[in-house]
């Protein structure tokens, strides 16, 4: 996709940054050719919640992170333990750490505007992430290998 700069954020300074904040979305994830339905939730200030939907062998798992923890929940069975259980490369630490990432960015290098469909676009780390010129809700987070996309 080619970043070509439009009127509506024609500047770092006319854009609204990518907004973690009040996140209750649902999403398409890929992530190393495999495809996810996840409902994302910032409930509160340090808590962040992912619950899966598809595939079917792991629908209704919800992760919950709060501060250094994560309780894992499936069905009856829960378990609570720290973020390090999780593998650095497992899906729900990815996201996880993709929105820590995001919302730890105080600011992030404005790339353009998406000329076809009007959005802003930002790049953090290895992520270009596309949001909404006005409120900066996002739409889209990839990274530059293609290999982890989030489609809001």
């Amino acid at each position: 996709m080619k970043a070509v700069i439009l009127s509506g954020c024609e500047s770092s300074r006319d854009a609204v940054p990518p907004d973690t904040e009040k996140l209750n979305e649902l999403c398409t994830v890929t992530y190393n050719d495999k495809t996810y339905s996840v409902s994302i939730t910032n409930l509160e200030q340090g808590m962040f919640s992912e619950s899966f939907i598809l595939p079917e062998n792991i629908a209704d798992t919800v992760y919950t992170f709060t501060g250094e923890g994560c309780d894992i929940i499936r069905g009856s069975l829960s378990v609570h333990t720290d973020r390090s259980y999780l593998a650095e490369n497992s899906l729900p630490r990815r996201i996880y750490n993709t929105f820590r990432i995001i919302r730890n960015t105080e600011e992030p290098q404005f790339a353009g505007e998406d000329k076809e469909n009007g959005y802003c676009i930002f790049i953090i780390d290895d992520y270009r992430i596309t949001t909404n010129k006005t409120d900066g809700k996002i739409f889209r987070i990839e990274t530059n290998d293609g290999s982890f996309i989030m489609q809001f």
